[in-house]
Order: structure tokens, then sequence, then C-alpha cells
């Protein structure tokens, strides 16, 4: 499975922390947080495509936006 990492803090993420997700239709990714790290309760949106391939994804509307970054291992 894909994996992200956190770039920017909120409660239920830890910036910098990788989360396992899933690639759903439409692009979005499905994933757990610090509690669930293998959950599938929160769904992001891409916000930002790079020349390099990669996507940012955003979850907002919690405490502030939190951005998920494609891991490359």
């Amino acid at each position: 499975m894909p994996r992200y990492f956190c770039t920017h803090q909120c409660p239920q993420w830890t910036e910098g922390e990788i989360y396992i997700a899933r690639v759903e239709t439409g692009g979005f990714i499905v994933f757990g947080d610090d509690d669930a790290p293998n959950g599938e309760g929160w769904s992001a949106s891409p916000v930002e495509y790079r020349d390099d391939g990669s996507i940012l994804y955003q979850l907002g509307g919690l405490d502030g936006d939190v951005i998920f970054e494609e891991y490359a291992a």
C-alpha cells in the first residue's frame, strides 16, 4: 500500500510520521491516524500535482489543515 507522511502537525497526526493509505477513485487517499495508524477513518484530497510526479494531499476542517505528501522509500 502507498505510504504518506504528515507535513503539518495536528492532534490526530504527528508531523513527520508515516501513514499507510489506500488510493480511492478520484485520486483521494483513505488512511488512519495516531490512534489507528492502519485504519481507514480519514480521507484527503489531492491539492498539488508536482513536476516530479509526487502529489500533496490535504485534509481540512479539524484544527486547521493537515498536509500529507507521498513517501518514496
